[in-house]
């Protein structure tokens, strides 16, 4: 018990001192930022700083300093910067949805998922799900093997997404390599979106097994119903105030 003890003050000790630098650690992280999501990083790293600070409050023994800002002006601060970067990521998750949205109502068929960035269509097929009461996740794989998006459905089930942007119809091998990897992964469901479809033997070859085929107009289609149901939702909790 006493060597338990002994070590959770080691530990709170390292995190004290770790904390005295938190405004160098971001400088440092965002500096060696090469790509990703810069501002999702930053919070992970200073949630990791949090955790710590919380901890110091439980040894009484450890005095509170700070090399580079006085306390407690130094944790006053550190939790007013948490709270920008958390309201920044916030913004730009705003931002890209309302982006995601507004590009999505110009789409007329599935041809036009074909001019799409990858991201932009995983995007999509991201939200659909979630707006569908599922929640669904990018992956962030690649290959014509990977699993684009991974959803969580209603009822507990797994499903893997894969979308294909290609400008031409999806053969039978890829479905057949998918089903391989619906088999893999472990999945009740696999659902392949394709922007101009599938050809023939592909379409034969998926029945009877657990693989949605969906064609970028049946999406498109989905998409236009989904866009529906947001404005309904949206209508009902900010109704109009009649003049």
């Amino acid at each position: 018990m006493t060597e338990n003890i002994s070590t959770l003050r080691v530990v709170i000790l390292v995190f004290e001192i770790t904390f005295n630098f938190w405004p160098l650690i971001l400088v440092s992280a965002i500096a060696q930022h090469k790509r990703g999501s810069l501002l999702r990083g930053l919070f992970i790293l200073w949630i990791f700083l949090a955790i710590g600070r919380f901890l110091m409050f439980f040894e009484q023994k450890i005095v509170f300093t700070s090399f580079l800002i006085p306390e407690p002006l130094n944790t006053l601060l550190f939790f007013l910067i948490g709270g920008a970067i958390l309201g920044l990521l916030k913004f730009q998750e705003y931002r890209k949805q309302n982006h995601l949205w507004k590009k999505a109502a110009t789409l007329t068929d599935g041809q036009d998922l074909a001019d799409l960035s990858p991201i932009e269509f995983e995007e999509m097929v991201v939200e659909l799900f979630n707006l569908l009461g599922h929640k669904a996740k990018r992956t962030g794989r690649s290959g014509d093997h990977g699993v684009d998006v991974v959803v969580k459905a209603q009822n507990g089930e797994k499903w893997i997404v894969q979308c294909k942007r290609w400008r031409k119809p999806v053969g039978e091998n890829v479905v057949r390599d998918f089903y391989g990897t619906l088999q893999h992964e472990k999945a009740s469901q696999g659902m392949i979106v394709a922007a101009n479809g599938f050809s023939k033997p592909a379409k034969e070859w998926a029945k009877g097994k657990p693989i949605s085929l969906i064609s970028g107009d049946e999406f498109v289609q989905m998409w236009k119903k989904a866009q529906a149901l947001r404005a309904k939702k949206s209508q009902t909790k900010h109704p109009k105030i009649a003049g």
